[in-house]
Parts: structure tokens; sequence; C-alpha cells
């Protein structure tokens, strides 16, 4: 009997817009104030909470990895958290050694814990009104193989993916994979892979949604024309403005301002917007114990502050590398996934993330009166238009949703 070649692949998708309106004109007042979500961590048993700094300091070691095997001057947008439930769900289903390495690398050595932090993430996100947060996992595997009980329980359990037996030498799984993927991130990715790629075994994904629309909102009359000084070169981008009390990162040696933290509605998730100094190349300025310092010299101001409008789709990243610099590599050995009675050897992970970020929010119809950058003249005035870092982050956890380096624009 032939010997089948049993490959699979796994990939993450997230998509975060921040603050863009499905209902232009509707009018927010007539509606009931909304009742303020209750912060995550407090559903957090006290262990789980314990284990928040090192998962939380894991999820800047993967976006450094990334950046680092990022092309020069490439953007890069990605999702640790994508990241954090897609191999947390491969730890459940990989020989032990394998999942011991995802789960250290993941900063969390009890892979219960890590399930149970998880699913308690997942469904508090899920309800953090006025923001949306969609989470989706799925698994496509060939009819050839026969699931096993490691296979069965992850279906089973809380991270529960729809799961779809096809024969996947007939065709028709990039397109219904694809069109999955635009579903569940409202047409922001709409193909993952290209036709005539080719597939064998399964395909295991995440993928997460995030709208986020602002708590102050941008008025589009005071959005300008102006210059972004990137890496290849001076663009002009549109530029939003606007003034009030918000979150401002200083340089440690110059103390001058170079960044924001603006809030979503609700308060329970903000955008951080980081450059580095004045002269720092983005890619010197990019580790995570640099970014953990930034935080340490953040306060709060009146200041007025101007962030491009912008939509990023890059490529799909190829994450095998990045992962081997993250400790993570034995998932990759012959016959380590488990799911299946058949033997099945991971070839692949992958992450495609998407941002998009506008001025307008649920109430697209405000008029804010002003007259663009003008502002009282004690504020502090702080401009996004130079590289740099932006999170989306979880307040009451730390959470990063979503971490990107903009290099050009």
């Amino acid at each position: 009997m032939k010997k089948l070649l049993n490959y699979g692949i796994a990939v993450g998708l997230a998509v975060m817009m921040a603050a863009c309106s499905d209902n232009d004109g509707a009018e927010d007042i007539q509606n009931p104030e909304p009742v303020p979500p209750t912060p995550v961590v407090t559903l957090l048993t006290a262990e789980e909470q314990a284990a928040l700094p090192a998962i939380n300091a894991a999820q800047l070691d993967f976006f450094e990895k990334v950046c680092e095997r990022a092309q020069s001057g490439e953007n890069v947008v990605c999702s640790p958290l994508s990241a954090q439930v897609l191999l947390s769900m491969l730890a459940n289903v990989t020989a032990p050694e394998a999942a011991a390495e995802i789960c250290s690398a993941l900063g969390c050595t009890d892979k219960e814990l890590l399930n149970s932090l998880n699913a308690k993430l997942m469904g508090a996100m899920k309800n953090a009104s006025p923001v949306t947060f969609k989470p989706a996992n799925a698994l496509w595997y060939d009819t050839q193989f026969t699931l096993s009980d490691a296979g069965k329980n992850l279906i089973a359990g809380s991270y529960s993916p729809e799961t779809f037996a096809r024969d996947f030498s007939g065709g028709g799984i990039i397109g219904e994979i694809n069109k999955w993927c635009a579903e569940r991130t409202e047409n922001l990715i709409t193909k993952l892979f290209d036709e005539g790629e080719e597939l064998k075994g399964f395909a295991l994904l995440n993928a997460l949604y995030f709208y986020g629309p602002w708590a102050d909102e941008f008025d589009v009359k005071k959005t300008l024309d102006k210059d972004f000084y990137g890496e290849s070169g001076i663009t002009s981008v549109k530029m939003m403005h606007n003034e009030g009390h918000v979150g401002v990162f200083v340089d440690r040696e110059t103390m001058l301002p170079t960044g924001v933290e603006l809030k979503c509605k609700g308060s329970q998730y903000v955008v951080d917007y980081i450059m580095p100094h004045e002269g720092q190349a983005l890619d010197d300025f990019i580790s995570a114990e640099n970014i953990r310092q930034v935080f340490t010299m953040m306060g709060s101001d009146n200041a007025v502050y101007s962030i491009p409008k912008m939509k990023l789709t890059p490529d799909r990243i190829d994450l095998k590398k990045a992962l081997d610099d993250f400790g993570i590599s034995k998932v990759y050995d012959p016959e380590a996934i488990r799911m299946f009675t058949a033997a099945v050897t991971l070839k692949d992970v992958y992450q495609k993330s998407a941002v998009e970020i506008d001025e307008k929010g649920a109430k697209a119809a405000s008029v804010s009166v002003g007259t663009g950058l003008e502002t009282a003249p004690l504020a502090m005035s702080v401009v996004i238009d130079r590289p740099f870092v932006m999170l989306i982050r979880e307040v009451s956890t730390g959470t990063i949703l979503f971490a990107g380096a903009v290099r050009n624009l």
C-alpha cells in the first residue's frame, strides 16, 4: 500500500478596525447609556491573574521575533493573541515534548491553566460592548483521516473549532477556506490562500475581528493632508487631529512626547501609538524590553494629537522562522501532531492581519466646533508623523490583541 505524506498547516487571522461605523448618521443620543463592561481581569482566578505578566511578556517577545524576520522597510501587523490561541490549540494535539515547548514559549507551563485563561479571555472580550470582538476557530481535515481522542477533545472543548471534513483531492478547499475567512473578518481578509496552492492533511485556523469606536471621536473636517516621514521617504497622508486628556508617552532622555494612548468607547480597550526618539531607527527601537520601558514613562495630559488615517493589509506572515526564534520547533517534528489516528506532520504556520483606522465612530454625524490644529497654548502636541509601533490592548489584563510596526504609509 502506498504510504501517504500527511501534512497540515495552522493559520491565525486577525483584523482590527478602530472607529469605523456601520451606521453612519445614527443618533447615539436616542440610545440608553451602555452599562460599563466588567473588567476582564475580575473574571479570572488568582492563579490565572498571577500567570498574566509572563504571558503578556511572551506576547511582546512574539511581536519582536516577527519584526526581526520581516523584510527591510516592510510594515508588520500581527496578533499576539491570535498566535497564542492558535498555538494553544496545537499544544492540545501534539506530542508531550512539543506541547511543553509551546506552553513554555507562551509564558505558561501549565497547559490546562492556559486553556482556562484563553477560554475566559475569549468569552469576556466577546461581550465587551460597545467594542466588537469576534473570535473564531476552524478545522478542515481530509476525509482519509480519523480524529484521535485528542482531536475529538479539542473539538468538544473550550476552543470548539468549526469542523469540516473534506476530500482534499477534490478541489474547492481553497475557496471554502477563503470564504470562511471573509465571513469571520467582516471582509477585511478575503484571501488567505491563492487558488492553485496545495493543501494536504489539515488546516487549523483562528480568526479575530476587533472593532473599536473611539471614546473621543475625530472630526472628519479636521483631517488634513500632511507629510509622513517614512523609512522609504516622505509621503502625503490623511492626518486626523483631535485634542483632549489622553495618555502620553515621553522619551526617557529628552522628556519630549513620543506617543499617545487613545481609549475606545467603554475604556476597556486602548490603542497605543509609540515612536522611537528622534533619530532612532524603528528596528533599533523594537524590542520587548524597550516597549516595556516605554510604559514606565507614560502619564496623562491635555494634548493636541494627530494620527494617520490608514488601512494596512500586509501579506500573510510565514511564522515558522519566527516561532523557531521564539523557542518553538518540536511541533514541526515528524508525527508530532496527534490530532488524528494516522501520523501527521505540521508543515506551516501562517498569520494574516489587517488594520483599518479612520475618524468615524458610532456617531458619524457629530460635528465638533474648532479650527483644525489650533488649541490652548498650554496643551502638549503629539504628532505621529514618522515610523511607529502600534498596540491594541485590553486594559485590565494587559492582553495584546494586535501589534504593528508601521515604517511607511
